[in-house]
């Protein structure tokens, strides 16, 4: 903000009342104005003091008051210019006149509110939720009132300048890591106007790192031809991970069968021979690491088997039934 002093030429002259009824008035209570009407920041605006002596070769002096502190002290000026207008210009107004001899005469109170260029930014972040190695990206908002107008934009992160003034409100994080977390605030200004700064964005980038490589299970134990078989993929997480950013796979006899996903379950509905095989499962972080399992041996029985097994199972019960009666009639004996 700058200004200058000018003098503004009285428009009329008059006795006062008080004059026609034979007492002396020297002036009147000054009046206060600012031009233009509406005033935004970074343009120029002008305050003038306007007060009527009685008679006109009284000389005058003005002086200007904001928020009840003299800003401009007594002088035969009574304009007051002020260049490249800032947001701290806006204040309640008032203006004195004075001659060499009378006491000052304050005019009205004129409040003076300096109307916002652009509005302070906002910054937001996409995605909401971060995981470490993925892609984020920063933006900076500022809506200019009323006409469209040339903004520079800033990055601060933790106090410091991260990405310096252009006319890009986005900044782009291609494969994050943890030390990109922190608290992030963003700047706009245009010429003539003050930077003004955005609220506190902090960003937490999430670690998605598990304790142990994972454990590959298989149910049931025991699985026949045609029923149903699940094998799951458990994991045990440190106390930063964050199990939703976690994807799993599944391999057999060392061939990917199915893709990395979210599910850390596949089912098989029903379960045939060639289901047979070393089954190992993989576990994808958000920085693209896998971690594997130890390798599970299935082996599907075949119904023929299983009839066998019966059939083993009933021969040998009756051997047992038999041996029993024997030994009972041993000891009636």
């Amino acid at each position: 903000m700058g200004y200058s002093t000018g003098l503004c030429v009285n428009l009329s002259l008059f006795s006062s009342a008080a004059a026609v009824t034979g007492q002396t008035e020297f002036f009147t209570a000054p009046d206060i104005k600012v031009s233009p009407d509406r005033v935004t920041e970074g343009s120029d605006m002008s305050v003038s003091c306007h007060s009527i002596p009685s008679p006109p070769s009284v000389p005058l002096l003005y002086a200007l008051y904001k928020n009840g502190q003299l800003v401009q002290g007594f002088s035969y000026s009574n304009g007051w210019k002020y260049t490249a207008t800032q947001k701290e210009d806006s204040g309640d107004y008032r203006c004195a006149a004075k001659t060499l001899t009378a006491e000052k005469k304050m005019s009205h109170v004129l409040k003076i509110q300096i109307l916002d260029l652009f509005y302070k930014p906002d910054i937001t972040v996409s995605p909401d939720q971060v995981p470490e190695g993925s892609a984020m990206s920063i933006f900076c908002q500022s809506l200019p009132t009323p006409e469209p107008l040339a903004l520079q934009y800033v990055l601060y992160k933790n106090g410091e300048i991260a990405r310096g003034y252009s006319r890009s409100n986005e900044w782009k994080f291609s494969s994050t890591r943890s030390e990109d977390s922190g608290d992030y605030t963003c700047g706009a200004k245009a010429l003539n106007i003050e930077e003004k700064l955005s609220h506190v964005l902090k960003i937490q980038i999430l670690v998605t790192t598990a304790s142990y490589n994972p454990e590959i299970k298989v149910s049931p134990n025991l699985i026949t031809e045609g029923s149903d078989m699940a094998i799951t993929c458990h994991v045990t997480l440190t106390a930063q991970a964050v199990p939703s950013l976690m994807q799993f796979a599944l391999y057999k006899d060392g061939v990917l069968i199915h893709e990395f996903g979210y599910s850390n379950i596949w089912k098989f509905p029903p379960a045939q021979r060639k289901d047979s095989g070393n089954y190992t499962c993989g576990e994808k972080i958000s920085t693209g690491e896998i971690k594997l399992s130890q390798t599970l041996q299935v082996q599907i029985l075949g119904k023929d088997n299983t009839v066998q097994n019966v059939v083993r199972l009933a021969v040998s019960a009756c051997i047992l039934m038999a041996c029993f009666g024997v030994v009972s009639k041993y000891f009636r004996k």
